[in-house]
């Protein structure tokens, strides 16, 4: 009787966790319900499921207990062109301890939503392994609320093992990003 009931209560819980496809049961401790979670700093990151440059589905969730952040950037950004031969040195550095660098990309060189073939391009062009998501303006918003409240690009989201935003940065600020990244490893 029990086992059906904590079968129960785990299915149900993995069916209506924070949005997207919930994997496994991952959610952080004391994340009680879908409207806690967003995109500001202090909450915890909503889900959501994106194809990455192997056109395979990406969930943040998927690296539940890893340090992450999250460039969002466009192919169109010089400064997010900059970042991007920054990524895979990034990554290797602190990938042993748990991180995991993600950079999500929202338009193509032209403006338009990003396609496979703009994922693998970018990914080959700076020699990035680490995730690179096609992510599309359903993912932004400026209350934080169904996804991110972008102010330019790049901006970066630090995400702590508990899936909490810690801090964001607009603009490109290789120290701070760098500093932040140690401090929640």
């Amino acid at each position: 009787m029990l086992r059906g009931l904590f079968l129960f209560l785990f299915v149900a819980a993995a069916t209506f966790g924070c949005g997207g496809t919930l994997v496994e049961d991952n959610s952080p401790p004391n994340h009680e319900a879908p409207e806690d979670c967003g995109f500001n700093i202090g909450e915890y990151l909503c889900d959501f499921s994106y194809p990455d440059q192997d056109w395979q589905a990406f969930s943040p969730y998927d690296y539940y207990g890893d340090v992450m952040v999250f460039d969002i950037s466009t192919m169109w950004c010089g400064f997010c062109f900059y970042v991007a031969d920054k990524v895979q040195e990034t990554q290797d550095k602190y990938q042993d301890e748990g991180f995991v660098y993600v950079t999500l990309l929202m338009e193509d060189a032209s403006g338009n939503p990003v396609e496979q073939g703009d994922l693998r391009a970018w990914a080959d062009s700076f020699g990035i392994s680490a995730p690179v998501v096609a992510i599309d303006f359903d993912l932004y918003d400026l209350n934080g609320k169904k996804g991110f409240p972008l102010g330019g690009y790049p901006t970066f989201y630090v995400v702590n093992r508990d899936m909490k935003i810690e801090n964001v940065i607009l603009g490109w600020d290789e120290d701070l990003l760098i500093e932040l990244i140690e401090d929640y490893l």
